[in-house]
């Protein structure tokens, strides 16, 4: 069954830490079609936490004491963040009235980023997801697949002729991902909707979050023998 494409980028308070059990918040959420044929999606979520400097560095986005206001570095953009729950339910939302039926999700650095920090947060927000997510692309395997490392997308924007620095604003990484993923496609021959959904580095939602909790035990495991090894070693 050819389910759609959907390419989508989140702009989050820092990266994942503590061994992939520290999931940061999603404060941003961009998703487009495969084809520019309907509207792109964007919405900004309430951040919840303290930002990482460097998130703040990168993105040019902070919060304040409340947690519940966000800002840019640009003075001009105004922003009306929604509280997580509802920003989250307006995007399963989003999908399903424009889809009708669950789509591929598309990310650069997807099974280990992106998708994590999407149903990690849907999960702590007890958002139902199942009916509107297939499953997962992730366009850096794809592109590490095909070209080998370096593979991120500024690089990969380049390679494919499209000279620009990567947004970091989620709505526009998503349209520059679409745009640098159907290039590869073209440029190397594949078939657009084989390229992406090759099983290389496309999972269904099912498998995704079985990897995940797979990845998870195995951190935990390597934590739980350190710690003993530690206890171990003899005192001089």
């Amino acid at each position: 069954m050819a389910h759609p494409i959907v390419f989508f980028d989140l702009e989050t308070t820092g990266l994942i830490r503590e061994n992939g059990e520290d999931i940061p918040n999603i404060i941003q959420i961009g998703a487009v079609d495969s084809f520019g044929e309907k509207d792109p999606f964007m919405i900004h979520l309430m951040p919840g936490r303290a930002f990482e400097e460097k998130a703040t560095e990168v993105t040019g986005y902070s919060t304040d004491c409340t947690f519940q206001q966000l800002f840019h570095r640009d003075n001009n953009r105004e922003i009306v963040p929604l509280a997580r729950h509802e920003a989250l339910q307006i995007f399963v939302d989003w999908l399903l009235e424009t889809f009708q039926e669950p789509v591929l999700l598309v990310a650069h650095n997807c099974f280990n980023f992106d998708a994590k920090i999407l149903l990690h947060n849907m999960k702590q927000s007890n958002i139902e997801y199942s009916s509107a997510i297939y499953g997962f692309s992730d366009s850096l395997l794809a592109c590490r697949a095909v070209y080998g490392p370096p593979c991120h997308l500024s690089y990969m924007l380049k390679v494919v002729g499209i000279h620009k620095q990567q947004a970091h604003d989620a709505e526009e990484d998503a349209g520059d991902l679409r745009r640098m993923v159907r290039r590869v496609a073209a440029m190397n021959s594949r078939p657009f909707r084989r390229f992406v959904s090759h099983p290389r580095w496309c999972k269904t939602l099912e498998d995704m979050v079985a990897y995940h909790a797979n990845r998870s035990q195995r951190n935990r495991e390597r934590d739980e023998n350190t710690e003993v090894s530690q206890v171990s070693e003899p005192t001089n």
